[in-house]
C-alpha cells in the first residue's frame, strides 16, 4: 500500500463525504457535451463525479487506490440503487479491457512524478473513442 493511499484512506474514515456530495464542475459541464457512453474515473476517491456520471446514464468504471474510498463508493452506489463498478487499482498500471467514450481524472495526477503523469495521459487518450472526451484537472505549480 503507497503512502498516498494510506493518507486516504485515513483521512476518507475520518470524514464520510471528504470532498462532498457534488461532482467536479468540470465533470458536471461535460454532461451537455457527452449524455451517455463508457466513463472510467481514475482515482475517484469516495466517487462523487463517478456516482454523478452513472446517474446521468454513463456505464463508469471507477478506481482508486484507497479500498476505504472505494467501500465507501460501493455502499453509497448500492445504498441508492446505482450501478458501477469500483475497483482498488493502482491508476499507473491499471488497463482497460476496452476504449471509453470518457475518461475523469480530478485531482490526483499531481500525486504523481511529472513523466509518468504525461505518460497516463497519453495512455488515456489511446483507450478513448474517437469524439471522447477527457476531463482532467488538477494542482500546478
Amino acid at each position: 500500500m503507497s503512502q498516498t493511499s494510506e493518507h486516504y484512506d485515513q483521512r476518507y474514515t475520518d470524514h464520510e463525504e471528504m470532498f462532498g456530495k457534488m461532482p467536479d464542475l468540470v465533470v458536471e459541464q461535460l454532461m451537455a457535451l457527452q449524455t451517455k457512453g463508457t466513463a472510467l474515473e481514475l482515482g475517484c476517491g469516495q466517487g462523487r463525479n463517478a456516482l454523478f456520471l452513472a446517474v446521468g446514464g454513463f456505464d463508469v468504471t471507477a478506481v482508486d487506490a484507497s479500498p476505504v474510498g472505494i467501500a465507501q463508493l460501493q455502499r453509497y452506489a448500492r445504498g441508492a440503487g446505482i450501478t458501477l463498478q469500483a475497483l482498488v487499482g493502482d491508476i499507473t498500471t491499471f488497463d482497460v479491457a476496452q476504449p471509453v467514450d470518457l475518461v475523469v481524472s480530478t485531482y490526483v495526477l499531481h500525486h504523481i512524478e511529472n513523466a509518468m503523469a504525461r505518460t497516463l495521459t497519453a495512455r488515456w487518450k489511446e483507450w478513448t473513442r474517437p469524439g471522447g472526451f477527457h476531463a482532467i484537472a488538477v494542482f500546478t505549480r
